[in-house]
């Protein structure tokens, strides 16, 4: 969670982490004057900018080639920046990307227009909600994701809320580093 520390003054910026202490219960460990966001999702492939101007078509947003190692996006809120590597994807991503979209069949026909293919993960309610995988032109897995009805919206939330107890709780056993 990112804002004033316990001990600061407001408006000071400052991170409070989240960490197992040793008797199993949660630590919150406040850094003073220091900000955390994540400024990008970093993707490697062979051509980035041929990928980056894939995501941009897809996404309906701005790119930039910095130059011949990278390129970027910027798909709001976060930018995606692609980076030349020499080697070749090898095994499924470990971190991929959900595309919310309002439609998955129109979003999929327009991803295999400009160079995707199905992965031939789906799983569809008889709303249309839920997911389909899909394959970037450099094999990279990344979902279309529909959340009409707000079910995943709803569950995240809650989650979330739930945490926010947490911070109450674990706000009286902080400490500063």
């Amino acid at each position: 969670m990112i804002g004033p520390g316990l001990g600061h003054a407001e408006g000071t910026p400052s991170v409070r982490l989240w960490s197992p202490s040793r008797d199993g219960g949660d630590l919150l460990v406040n850094i003073p004057g220091m900000r955390v966001r994540i400024q990008e999702i970093m993707i490697d492939c062979h051509n980035p900018a041929t990928l980056a101007r894939f995501w941009a078509d897809l996404m309906k947003c701005r790119w930039g080639s910095i130059d011949e190692r990278l390129a970027v996006v910027e798909a709001e809120p976060v930018r995606l920046t692609f980076q030349r590597v020499p080697e070749s994807k090898q095994v499924k991503n470990r971190l991929h990307l959900d595309v919310q979209v309002a439609d998955a069949d129109e979003a999929c026909a327009r991803a295999i227009d400009l160079g995707a293919q199905r992965s031939g993960q789906q799983q569809l309610d008889d709303a249309s909600n839920g997911y389909v995988g899909m394959l970037d032109p450099e094999g990279n897995e990344f979902c279309f994701v529909v959340d009409n009805a707000g079910g995943w919206e709803q569950l995240a939330t809650e989650a979330l809320a739930q945490n926010d107890s947490r911070t109450v709780t674990a706000s009286s056993t902080s400490r500063t580093l």
